[in-house]
């Protein structure tokens, strides 16, 4: 009896995934809105690759710069946090332009 209502209750359930399934795959596709224009790449590349440059400027002249009683690893790691992040959001928006001009110059 119980064998039963498990196998009913597994067919069911199989029937309503199927039902579920049946649409076309141009009604399952999501719209994908580009978060930021391609317009902006140049600009972003450009300003996040120079402030990552000028804080990790900052984050060499301040090791560099002070003596080792008197820096402060907090401070340090800040510094360091914020170049490698402005860098690397830089990079990612120099490789974007560059993939761009590419698609441009193939079509």
């Amino acid at each position: 009896s119980s064998r039963v209502l498990w196998t009913l209750a597994v067919t069911q359930f199989r029937s309503k995934v199927r039902q579920r399934n049946q649409g076309s795959m141009a009604d399952k596709v999501a719209v994908f809105n580009v978060p930021v224009s391609p317009l902006l790449f140049p600009l972003l590349a450009v300003i996040l690759t120079a402030i990552g440059i000028a804080s990790g400027i900052s984050f060499y002249l301040y090791s560099a710069g002070t003596q080792k009683a008197q820096r402060k690893l907090g401070h340090e790691l800040l510094l360091a946090t914020v170049a490698s992040v402005f860098l690397g959001l830089g990079s990612l928006f120099i490789l974007l332009l560059e993939r761009r001009l590419r698609l441009r110059t193939c079509t």
